[in-house]
C-alpha cells in the first residue's frame, strides 16, 4: 500500500469506530430490557409445559408433537426439544449462569450478559469485536452451548426467526 493508501484505510477505520460508538444515556432501560427477557423465557418454558400437558387436537395454535395447528402446521418432537433447550440456554444467560463466548478469550471463559446489561457501559462496536470492552465483563465459567445453537439452526434453518415468532 502507498502512504496515501494506508491513510485511507485509517480514516475509514476511524469513520466506523466513529459511527459504531453509541453513548449510553439510559442504563436503566438496559435493566428493564433485563426484566424483559426473563420474563420472556419464563413465560415461553410456561408455555411449553401447557403446550406438552395438553391431550386434545382441537383448535392448536402452537401443536405439541402429538397435534395438528388450526393453519395445518405440524411440529415434532425434535422440534420442540430443541425449542426448549435454547430457552434453557436463555434462561442461563439472563441469569448470568453461562457466558457468551468471544473470541479473543480463553476457552472456558465468556462474557456475562447478565452483568453487561445490569453494570453497562458506552457502547463501541469496535471495542467490543476487538476485545478491550468484552474483558470487562468476561469471566471463567460454563459458555453457552454452540452445539445445541448448531442443532437449533439445523433443524429450524432459516425459519428460525419465523417460529421465534410464533412461539413467541
Amino acid at each position: 500500500m502507498s502512504p496515501l493508501e494506508d491513510s485511507e484505510l485509517i480514516d475509514i477505520i476511524t469513520l466506523v469506530h466513529l459511527t459504531l460508538r453509541v453513548p449510553l444515556l439510559e442504563p436503566e432501560r438496559l435493566t428493564s430490557a433485563l426484566a424483559h427477557a426473563e420474563a420472556v423465557s419464563a413465560q415461553s418454558e410456561a408455555m411449553w409445559q401447557a403446550i406438552l400437558a395438553e391431550t386434545d387436537n382441537d383448535h392448536e395454535w402452537i401443536p405439541n408433537g402429538k397435534q395438528e395447528g388450526i393453519l395445518g402446521a405440524k411440529l415434532s418432537q425434535e422440534q420442540i426439544d430443541s425449542w426448549l433447550g435454547f430457552v434453557s440456554e436463555a434462561k442461563a444467560l439472563w441469569a448470568g449462569e453461562k457466558l457468551i463466548p468471544h473470541w479473543r478469550l480463553a476457552e472456558g471463559y465468556g462474557i456475562n450478559m447478565r452483568k453487561v446489561l445490569l453494570n453497562p457501559s458506552d457502547f463501541d462496536l469496535v471495542m467490543w469485536l476487538q476485545g478491550s470492552l468484552a474483558a470487562k465483563y468476561s469471566e471463567q465459567g460454563e459458555v453457552v452451548s454452540q452445539e445445541m445453537l448448531e442443532n437449533l439452526w439445523q433443524i429450524y434453518g432459516e425459519d428460525i426467526f419465523g417460529f421465534a415468532a410464533w412461539f413467541n
